[in-house]
Formats: structure tokens, C-alpha cells, sequence
């Protein structure tokens, strides 16, 4: 028995993290897999049974945890409130006509659709990216891959998807702060796509004669009304707000979310209220299942969080890299891309790899120039999670255009790679300059 107290400790956290997959994989919760997760490591970590709830009381109690599971629980609402009233269906119908470019446009409806943050949303992209495809006469594989990657370019950018909003406020780190030095990537991500994916393909010129409609800007910007009232609320209200938490004493606790959070709601209400939502078609929304349980995966990432820091398993796992010499970087990057490759799901990836980094962090004493690191992580992450055949978009995609892996594959690892050297040359640009 001593022989299992007495593990390395990078053998046990393999070991938890080796848990919580397989259980993901055998299709638990990931709630649930983050909580015996935390069993097992407070349990190895000699924690008895009233600590290891103690220490997962303190990651529920915290204000982040709760304004987390709020901005999640309300951007899903957000999200399907518009796929109900079809104003999502509307908004691309809308941008047809704008654009002649058919490359343009192979790029803008699976990206426009990436606004939304949804499981499985190349799925709502893949008929306008079919359609057009065929007019230019490109095989399934290629459609695939378009549909697939521009869907995903807003991911590290984006300020509504859960897996970056967990990022930034696990990291207690502005959302704002993160996203405008991500934004680089969404670029790196665009420009890889074109350049691998749509620079030689073949068009058939006639297409663009027939595609000339007349223009529907007008009709683009008022079903795009409910996302500019969140970008525009979110980033007045937080620049409002830290001028008054710098003025008014008063207003220093109040939560930097809050501004999102209400935005958010305002947004859902003109929504609901532009469309003539019905009672019941609301109760349908408000009491989904899903939304339960994503409160509960927030609630379990955190206090995985707090077992992992109570349990001092970081602090020994500092302790044993240093001893090692193995370099952080190399970590840094293979933590998150193996959870994000087994998983699939980017809220997965933070969820279980982002607490160790982010204790790391603290201990290397690097929290003043942490953005950097942050994004280097999430986009390593991000990388294993489009590699992975276990990602919901991926899957949906290669399904609905009957495609073969291994040509979606083929044409895939080339931008994957350049967004890889792109964000590792990004990181060592952004590091020196912050």
C-alpha cells in the first residue's frame, strides 16, 4: 500500500487525468468525470473525505464560478433562441448577394456561423457551404474542410465561446485583455485556410454573373442586430465599469462579467421580442436539460480546480519538472493538445488541462506576463481538439457530406501546422513585447 502513497506525482496526475478521459470516452458527463477526478487526486493525495468537500465547497462558493455558469447558461440561451426563430437562417440568407467572390463566400457562411457558439454548428453552415460548392464542382473531402476550419477561426478570439470565457476567468485574466491580443490568431487561421484550402481552387466563372443579386445590406445588419448589441453592450459596459472601480470605491466588487452577463440578457429579450416569441416556445428554451448541465460542468471544473491547488499536487509537480529539466514550453503546449486531441471539446481541454498550467503559472511566477502563456496553451489545445475524430463538428461534417476521413485529413494538417509555428512565433513576439 505504501507503494501507491509513494507514486511520482506525474504518474498519479497522468493517472486522474487517464481517469477522467476514459470516462468521458465511455460518455459520462464531464462533470462528473471532473468529480472523480478530484476524488481520486485528493484521495492520492492523502486528503481525507471532509477535506476534499471542504475544498470543493471553496471552488463552488467563488463569484467567478457563478458569473461563469451565468455567461454560459445565457449565451446557449442566445443561441438557441436564434436558431428557433430561424433569424440565424435569416442572417445568411441575407448575406447572399452581397458578395460576388464565390471564395468569399466559402469562407463567410461557415464563419458567420461560428458566431454562434454551438455544439455541432458546422452542421447549420454545411447545406450553404454544399450548395456553393457544387456550383465550383468540389469533391466532399475539400467541402468538408472548408465547412470544418472556417467555422472554427473566431474560436480563440471570440468572446462568447465557453471554452475561451473559462480560460480568461479561471486564469482571472479580462476577457477583453485575452481576446484583443488573440485576435492575431483568428488572421494566422484565416490566412493558413486560404492559402492551403482555397488560393487554387478551380471556379467556374459563370457562377459569379449568376450570383450578382441585388444588395441586402440593409436586411444583413438587422438580423445581425442581436450580436451587435452583445459586442457593443459587453465592451461599453466593461469600459464603463473600470472607470467607475477606479473613481468609486464602491463599485470595486462588483463582478468585471457583469456587463457581458447584461448585455447578454438584453440581447435575448430583443430577440424574443422582435420575433414574437411565444410563451411556450420560451418555457422550452429556459428549461432545457442542457443548460442544468452545463451549470454543472462549470460548478466541476472549479472545484477540480481548488482539489488540485489544496492537494499541493501542483506544488509537487513544479517540483518534479524542475527536477526533471523538462522544459515548460514542451508541456505548456503537450498538456492541453492531448486533452484537447482525447476529448474534443474546447471546454474539455480548459476544463482538465488549464488548472495545472495555471498553477504552473504561479509557481514559475510568471502572473504578470501570463497572457501570453494563456493563449500559447489554449491554441495547443485548440490544435488537438480540430485534430481529434471525437470533435461534434468534425464528425457532423464528414457525415453530411459523406466524406472520407482521410482526405479531410489530408488537406487538414497544413493549416494546422501553420497555425501551430504562427502562434508559437506569436507567443515569443508577445511575450517580449508585454
Amino acid at each position: 500500500m505504501e507503494f501507491f502513497w509513494n507514486i511520482p506525482i506525474i504518474l498519479k496526475i497522468v493517472g486522474v487525468f487517464s481517469l477522467i478521459l476514459f470516462l468521458i470516452r465511455r460518455k459520462y458527463h464531464l462533470g462528473t468525470a471532473l468529480l472523480a477526478g478530484s476524488i481520486l487526486l485528493g484521495f492520492w493525495c492523502r486528503m481525507n473525505p471532509v477535506e476534499i468537500l471542504a475544498s470543493m465547497g471553496a471552488g463552488l462558493a467563488q463569484i467567478r464560478t457563478i458569473m461563469l455558469s451565468a455567461i454560459v447558461v445565457l449565451i446557449l440561451i442566445l443561441s438557441r433562441s436564434l436558431e428557433r426563430v430561424e433569424q440565424m437562417k435569416r442572417l445568411l440568407s441575407s448575406f447572399q448577394g452581397l458578395v460576388k467572390n464565390p471564395k468569399f463566400n466559402l469562407i463567410v457562411f461557415p464563419s458567420l456561423i461560428g458566431l454562434l457558439p454551438m455544439p455541432g454548428g458546422a452542421i447549420f453552415s454545411a447545406p450553404m457551404v454544399d450548395e456553393l460548392g457544387n456550383e465550383h464542382n468540389l469533391d466532399p473531402e475539400t467541402k468538408s474542410v472548408l465547412n470544418y476550419w472556417f467555422r472554427h477561426v473566431w474560436e480563440f478570439t471570440w468572446p462568447l465561446y465557453p471554452g475561451l470565457l473559462l480560460a480568461a476567468s479561471m486564469s482571472s485574466v479580462s476577457i477583453w485583455a485575452f481576446v484583443s491580443r488573440s485576435f492575431p490568431l483568428t488572421l494566422i487561421s484565416l490566412t493558413a485556410g486560404y492559402i492551403f484550402l482555397l488560393r487554387n481552387m478551380p471556379v467556374n466563372m459563370a457562377v459569379n454573373s449568376r450570383n450578382a443579386a441585388p444588395r441586402r445590406l440593409k436586411s444583413f445588419l438587422q438580423e445581425l442586430v442581436p450580436i451587435i448589441i452583445v459586442i457593443i453592450g459587453a465592451i461599453f459596459g466593461s469600459g464603463l465599469l473600470t472607470i467607475l472601480q477606479q473613481r468609486i470605491p464602491a463599485f470595486i466588487n462588483i463582478p468585471t462579467e457583469l456587463p457581458l452577463v447584461l448585455s447578454l440578457i438584453v440581447s435575448i429579450l430583443y430577440i424574443w421580442h422582435k420575433n414574437s416569441v411565444s410563451g411556450d416556445m420560451i418555457r422550452n428554451i429556459l428549461f432545457d436539460k442542457g443548460l442544468l448541465k452545463m451549470i454543472y460542468m462549470i460548478c466541476s471544473i472549479y472545484m477540480f480546480k481548488q482539489v488540485l491547488v489544496d492537494s499541493q499536487a501542483v506544488n509537487d509537480l513544479s517540483a518534479f519538472l524542475a527536477s526533471q529539466h523538462i522544459p515548460f514550453l514542451l508541456v505548456l503546449i503537450l498538456i492541453p493538445m492531448i486533452a484537447g486531441g482525447l476529448s474534443g471539446i474546447a471546454v474539455a481541454f480548459v476544463g482538465t488541462s488549464f488548472p495545472v498550467l495555471i498553477s504552473l503559472f504561479h509557481e514559475l511566477q510568471i502572473e504578470q506576463n501570463i497572457i501570453p502563456y494563456l493563449i500559447l496553451g489554449f491554441i495547443a489545445g485548440f490544435i488537438g481538439m480540430m485534430a481529434s475524430p471525437l470533435h461534434v463538428c468534425l464528425v457532423f461534417t464528414q457525415e453530411y457530406f459523406k466524406a472520407d476521413f482521410r482526405g479531410i485529413y489530408r488537406q487538414l494538417w497544413k493549416p494546422l501546422l501553420v497555425l501551430l509555428v504562427g502562434s508559437f512565433l506569436y507567443f515569443l513576439l508577445l511575450r517580449s513585447w508585454m
